[in-house]
């Protein structure tokens, strides 16, 4: 879903590929370490406001925004359901997830269009 979300917000397709891809080898070795650093270390630190000081163009940008925003549903739905079985008050909160976070979502493309008209060139740059 992160790749729909980059795309719609017309983020670089390839490094939204790879961010998932990055991200994905980390949950698989580093899970609990990744966990401790994503919630007390880095949350004010993703987005938009670090691949601005970075100076990244507005297609990476989107690409980090929207990987950072994705939740990995699918996975969290695999992982319920193969743990607690397919009747599990966790499985079934696992699939009312998605249905919060595609109008959420949808309203961070939106969120990322404004910040692109309002901060970055035709040409994708950031504004001086």
């Amino acid at each position: 879903m992160v790749l729909v979300w980059n795309d719609l917000a017309e983020g670089s397709s390839e490094y939204g590929a790879g961010l998932v891809a990055l991200n994905s080898i980390f949950q698989v070795f580093v899970y609990s370490f990744y966990v401790w650093l994503f919630i007390t270390k880095l949350p004010p630190l993703f987005g938009f406001v670090l691949s601005k000081l970075m100076g990244a163009k507005y297609d990476m940008s989107a690409a980090i925004a929207f990987t950072a925003a994705g939740n990995n549903f699918e996975l969290a739905i695999a992982v319920a359901i193969a743990v607690f079985g397919l009747n599990s008050g966790q499985a079934f909160a696992g699939v009312i997830g998605p249905l919060v976070e595609v109008p959420a979502l949808i309203l961070l493309v939106r969120v990322a269009f404004w910040i692109r008209r309002k901060y970055y060139s035709s040409s994708g740059a950031m504004r001086a």
